[in-house]
């Protein structure tokens, strides 16, 4: 299987799971990936995941029958990257006023936007959640 970015992939198929009304989903295992399926769970998008050898099976999690994600969006792309320094994301936050929340990845690994904020960081958006 031949999949050029893995954010991409793994986006696209929680969706698709949450659009079936699955209760979990397999996605490709790699690094990153990990990093960030850690980073949904740590937030509450997802109820958990368990590592299998080259897969990570992911549990969607559900609030009366409704997904615990609205709107899930890969930002950067292996054609255009987009980067935040620490300036950019206080200034995305004011302008929006919003729920959602940014996932980056930045030199201290897969965070979200109130963490890069925290520890005055920048990096690459990855992607952007509701």
């Amino acid at each position: 299987m031949n999949v050029n970015h893995l954010i991409s992939d793994t986006i696209a198929r929680i969706k698709n799971g949450f659009h079936r009304q699955k209760s979990s989903i397999s996605v490709l295992k790699s690094k990153t990936i990990l990093s960030f399926i850690q980073v949904l769970e740590e937030e509450g998008f997802i109820r958990g995941y368990i590592e299998k050898e080259h897969k990570l099976l992911v549990f969607l999690k559900y609030h009366k029958g409704e997904s615990a994600i609205i709107n899930f969006k890969a930002i950067s792309k292996p054609g255009k990257r987009v980067y935040f320094d620490s300036k950019d994301l206080m200034d995305w936050k004011n302008k929006t006023n919003s729920f959602e929340v940014l996932i980056l990845s930045t030199t201290e690994g897969i965070l979200t936007d109130q963490e890069v904020l925290r520890k005055g960081l920048g990096g690459e958006v990855l992607s952007i959640i509701n």
